[in-house]
């Protein structure tokens, strides 16, 4: 998925990064080493993307400071999925789960 944040349709980047964030913590791995990306557009939508759900981690500050990539704009898609990622337990799903 986190290939897909480069996608030159926006929609696509969008439905891409809210199902990165529905996944919660468990997609911050593959984040912080989009950072490291080769390509600008992957590096600064999942430094966007971590900044949006694990701000004050101490692996996704030293990742980002590593990493050197500066947030100046934020892409459209980013901002469309400001929205807070799920807990990572969600109670209706147990049954289900179980």
């Amino acid at each position: 998925l986190v290939a897909m944040l480069a996608d030159t349709e926006t929609r696509t980047r969008a439905v891409v990064a809210v199902a990165i964030k529905r996944m919660g913590k468990a997609t911050l791995g593959a984040l912080l080493n989009g950072l490291f990306s080769t390509d600008s557009n992957v590096r600064e939508r999942c430094a966007s993307l971590v900044t949006q759900m694990a701000p004050n981690e101490a692996r996704v500050e030293a990742a980002l400071k590593a990493s050197g990539v500066k947030l100046d704009e934020p892409d459209d898609a980013m901002l469309a999925v400001r929205t807070p990622p799920p807990s990572d337990f969600n109670p209706r799903l147990a049954p289900a789960m179980g």
